[in-house]
């Protein structure tokens, strides 16, 4: 009989994690470092619970061994190629899947670990984390103000940095996601978020960049969310001819249906008559018009947001021709 461990333990161990879910399941989002060995397939697995609503129990199990029956081969290969002799695994809710999986694998010879409350008991665990009082400084500034880069080398320097974008896979605005792949779920990128925060020193600074609550298709969560926005900022400021600058060169080899699809979608903020000029200097090839004439909307828009909530300013800096790694050094010297 597999052992049962509860969640700190089932993690602290030193084997491969295997999670028995369907892959949408696992897509959508898993405990970190985890294989997806399916006991069943997606369409499957609808089937078997449409069985036990509409009929029962007893004949959802007989229908679930009918699929799993002829695979029972190919998840030991499947296991077994993962290498070790142990192996954890979990299902939703730490139920009949995972344990019988592991009930398979330990009868060819193997130890196996399951987890008590399977993956709800892991994410329960992770939404907890925001909870807990860290001492967030959000780095804000007007859009092509480096934030992101400043952010890096701060990280470089032994701060704490957790940074939003890159666990979103998206540079926030609707801008961002021309220059960004295939997000990860809002769960998924919860989780990473949690993890990271769970290796937080308390005691010290966690910096965050100045987020909206949703960064392209993802959004944070509440607690994160609330803490974040009450939390002291620290505003950089950049000349304008310098961050139309930083903008050109970061989308300067963009796809130019890209760019106008994204500037199609702040049309009615922008205005029609600003929108078609913008639309025609992306054609051209004047990106930097286009910028220009974009910038005044996220402008208003950032001065708009700044304002709201009545959010803490810490401090305000003001930098002329500094590297990021030159404004990292003043923001954390004068800190």
């Amino acid at each position: 009989m597999a052992k049962t461990l509860k969640l700190d333990d089932f993690l602290a161990m030193d084997s491969s994690i295997i999670d028995v879910r369907t892959p949408a399941e696992y897509e959508h989002a898993s405990i970190e470092g985890a294989f997806n060995i399916p006991l069943f397939e997606n369409e499957e697995r609808a089937d078997v619970g449409t069985i036990y609503k509409q009929r029962s129990k007893r004949k959802a199990i007989e229908r679930g061994l009918e699929i799993v029956g002829p695979k029972l081969a190919s998840f030991l290969k499947n296991t077994r190629a993962l290498g070790g002799n142990s192996f954890r695994f979990y299902c939703w809710r730490g139920g009949m899947r995972s344990n019988s999986f592991a009930w398979l694998i330990e009868n060819c010879g193997y130890e196996t670990f399951v987890l008590e409350g399977g993956y709800k008991a892991y994410r329960q665990d992770l939404v907890s984390t925001f909870k807990k009082d860290y001492k967030y400084l959000v780095l804000s500034g007007n859009t092509g103000s480096l934030k992101t880069e400043v952010l890096k080398e701060l990280r470089k320097l032994d701060e704490q940095v957790i940074d939003l974008e890159a666990k979103a896979n998206h540079m926030g605005s609707v801008f961002g996601g021309v220059l960004s792949g295939t997000q990860p779920s809002s769960e998924h990128f919860q989780n990473s978020i949690a993890l990271e925060l769970k290796k937080i020193d308390l005691s010290r600074a966690v910096w965050l960049e100045d987020e909206s609550f949703t960064i392209g298709g993802v959004y944070f969560h509440e607690d994160m969310y609330r803490a974040k926005q009450s939390a002291p900022r620290i505003v950089i400021e950049l000349p304008r001819e310098r961050r139309l600058e930083n903008l050109v060169s970061l989308y300067g080899d963009s796809n130019t249906e890209d760019l106008l699809l994204a500037t199609d979608k702040i049309s009615k903020r922008l205005g029609g008559a600003m929108t078609l000029e913008a639309k025609k200097a992306i054609v051209s090839g004047n990106l930097h018009k286009a910028v220009d004439i974009i910038l005044d909307y996220y402008d208003k828009y950032y001065l708009k947001a700044l304002k709201s909530g009545n959010k803490k300013i810490q401090r305000h800096f003001k930098f002329e021709m500094e590297s990021p790694l030159e404004m990292a050094q003043i923001i954390k010297e004068e800190l």
